[in-house]
């Protein structure tokens, strides 16, 4: 039996989310015209306004929204009370800021959104449609000006009022007849998790696959988005019900009753068999569940019953990730497949020859889906056939076979659904959006392919984020819409912000490209020099999004361009790791994961590049400097610096190669001023262990930036 053949008939569904949505609006514009619907009218006003009691209080009067990020333990400036401003979401980012909105900003966006809103229609094109535009224009307007909604935007009010609604209509259309509606284990919280991603992301064996690494993790992105439409489709769901999806985890709420549950454990069989077929056990989803009632979700008073649905959830996952095959799969999989390895990844399967080399029909599509990536109009479809005409990669679904097709104009085929990326609402017509870091300008000069020497590779993640989420919101703000809400603006700065501020790093199109950006950690390539600068005006810009409330920290590595990808990004990730090792974490770890190069970041910005290479370039780069003896005496001055305890014999050495570098009498003034400067500073800095420490870092990376730039140039 089809799993469609299990449904009910969800058309009352989606009466329902539709009457919720327009209820909520009813309360920004009482004028609204009447909604003509199907389905229990009086079920689904009921259900509405169990749905209510979810949320901490009802929409009100609007205003800037407060940051749900000043709310966290670690926010530390509480003498100040910070909003957003109230505009549509862009790509741009939007920063907080400690002075008050007009209070008429709010209800002027609220007024166009409303203005502009597409027709409500009770089917799931419609809904999703209404979903986004609401996205754009109330993301950052707070659904009441009372202290209880000032952190809850007008967008997740309604999205999760809409998503219990739906579910509660459609546990009471299945026979349920509850005392208490909201004490009633109604709900469904569905979570999926996937594992290995950074490992198959990052396993390409060959030197010359860099192209293939953005598109091997935009493919498990949309895998991930396919998957969870596929899911909400066949309960018959919206948008609404996806309360997350970023970094390999999504999140959902769906009905309590058995074709839900039986939907999930189809869905969930289907997408393991898919990808154990195809990566051999290299990826895999755990799925798992715990009903739940509207009140629990509220928190409050019922805290401890709230924190047991993620503890339940987490220790779902976890067991199945120790049990994730049975005795015949494993078998399956210990088999042996015959053929040559594949050039790029490794593995043994089917192979096809590509330019005379060997690769399998994964890693093939992947190159060539990495050159699609570069075009804006990329649109991404799933089909019920395959067009051979496009790249067509066959996924997992719930009946017969689907499609991802790649395309820049629409496939004559028979279409399930599109997704596009990064654009305005308005401009996606019926297709889902998704938000996609995917800035890459190492790939539009074609600098990846033609630079020689070396590429920098820069990981970093949020601090101490597990313990945000299970308790970094006090008690009497911890609910699922605040936790649904804080995931959300996580996924808008590293999906959808990062781009900008990336493209605004430094000066000019900074040469880099994002390999992974999603959940609550990044993977960038390129130069060295623009790879330092994006780190800290990634980490600059997250610190200002939260409020500080949140750090991050990374790791950045410098490989032979020929290195493995695999290795490097694995060396990376013990620096990052290297760099959580300090107290207070909000700190980067460069070249050595032994703590040698490692810095809070005000330090690393201040000292380390401030002044100390300041006082470097100063010198160095002014136009009398002989460049050749300047650095051949750096690396006398590093070795000299390098040598421990001889600590005066190498001060008195090290004071004799500065005074090799004063310049001669012929010298202009300002140029003999330079140098009196220069060598004062540098007598000054190896006083001191940790400015001394400090130094020899600050010469590292001027010397790597500057071996860059001659490289550039071809000298």
């Amino acid at each position: 039996m089809s799993i469609n053949e299990e449904r009910i008939n969800t058309g009352g569904w989606l009466a329902a989310a539709v009457l919720t949505i327009w209820e909520e609006l009813l309360a920004l514009k009482k004028e609204l015209p009447p909604l003509d619907i199907e389905g229990d009218e009086s079920l689904i006003r009921q259900c509405i306004e169990v749905s209510e009691q979810m949320l901490p209080c009802p929409i009100g009067k609007t205003a800037a929204l407060h940051p749900v990020f000043q709310y966290l333990t670690s926010y530390s400036n509480s003498g100040s009370q910070y909003t957003f401003a109230p505009v549509r979401l862009s790509a741009e980012p939007n920063y907080p800021a400690a002075d008050p909105q007009p209070n008429d900003s709010a209800g002027r966006i609220v007024a166009e959104m409303l203005d502009k809103m597409p027709a409500v229609r009770a089917d799931e094109e419609s809904i999703n449609a209404v979903l986004r535009h609401i996205e754009d224009y109330a993301s950052y307007v707070s659904c009441s000006d009372s202290e209880d909604g000032a952190d809850i935007s007008l967008y997740d009010h309604i999205r999760l009022r809409t998503a219990a609604a739906t579910c509660l209509y459609a546990y009471l259309s299945d026979g349920n007849t509850p005392k208490d509606a909201a004490d009633a284990d109604s709900l469904l919280l569905c979570t999926w998790d996937m594992s290995g991603i950074q490992s198959f992301i990052y396993s390409i064996s060959s030197a010359g696959a860099l192209r293939s690494l953005r598109a091997r993790s935009f493919m498990l992105d949309m895998l991930a988005e396919h998957l969870a439409d596929e899911l909400l489709a066949g309960c018959g769901l919206t948008r609404a019900n996806l309360l997350y999806n970023g970094g390999g985890r999504c999140y959902f709420l769906l009905p309590n009753i058995p074709s839900a549950k039986a939907v999930l454990k189809h869905l969930d069989a289907a997408a393991n068999d898919w990808l154990r077929k195809n990566f051999s056990g290299a990826l895999y989803v755990a799925a798992a569940s715990v009903p739940c009632s509207v009140s629990v979700l509220t928190g409050g008073k019922n805290m401890a019953a709230y924190n047991s649905l993620f503890s339940s959830l987490s220790g779902q996952v976890s067991a199945r990730k120790l049990n994730k095959y049975t005795a015949e799969q494993l078998l399956e999989l210990s088999g042996y497949d015959d053929g040559r390895e594949c050039g790029v990844c490794g593995r043994s399967a089917v192979r096809t020859t590509k330019d005379g080399e060997n690769r399998c029909k994964w890693c093939a599509d992947m190159e060539t889906l990495g050159r699609l990536l570069a075009d804006d109009r990329l649109v991404v479809y799933t089909t019920e056939t395959l067009d051979s005409k496009y790249l067509s990669i066959e996924v997992p679904a719930l009946n017969g076979a689907r499609w991802l097709v790649f395309a820049e104009e629409q496939p004559d085929v028979s279409i399930v659904r599109s997704y596009v990326k990064n654009l305005p609402s308005e401009s996606c017509g019926s297709s889902h959006r998704i938000f996609s870091a995917d800035y890459d300008y190492l790939h539009t000069a074609g600098a990846a392919e033609k630079q020689s020497g070396s590429l920098a590779v820069l990981r970093g993640d949020v601090d101490n984020l597990g313990m945000v989420f299970t308790c970094g919101l006090p008690d009497s703000h911890r609910s699922l819409v605040r936790t649904s809400a804080l995931s959300r603006m996580l996924t808008v700065f590293f999906k959808y912000y990062l781009n900008d501020i990336l493209l605004k790093a430094g000066m000019g199109n900074p040469l880099l490209r994002v390999v992974y950006s999603g959940g609550d950690d990044i993977f960038i390539m390129g130069k060295f020099e623009d790879i330092l600068v994006a780190a800290i005006a990634v980490r600059n810009a997250f610190r200002e999004y939260t409020c500080g409330a949140l750090t991050i920290s990374a790791g950045i590595g410098l490989f032979d361009t020929k290195y493995p990808i695999g290795a490097a990004a694995e060396e990376t990730a013990m620096l990052e790791d290297d760099a959580k090792q300090l107290p207070t974490k909000d700190a980067v770890s460069l070249f050595t994961a032994d703590s040698a190069h490692r810095y809070s970041w005000d330090v690393f910005q201040a000292q380390v590049l401030g002044e100390k290479k300041g006082v470097l370039e100063s010198f160095f780069d002014n136009e009398s400097t002989e460049q050749t003896r300047g650095a051949s005496m750096l690396y006398r001055l590093l070795e000299l610096m390098r040598g421990g305890r001889r600590h005066r014999l190498n001060i008195a050495r090290f004071a004799y190669i500065l005074a090799r570098l004063e310049p001669p009498k012929s010298a202009t003034d300002a140029y003999r001023r330079l140098y009196k400067e220069f060598s004062s500073s540098m007598y000054s800095f190896i006083q001191s262990d940790e400015h001394r420490r400090q130094l020899i870092t600050a010469i590292y990376i001027y010397i790597y930036c500057k071996r860059e730039k001659t490289n550039e140039k071809g000298e």
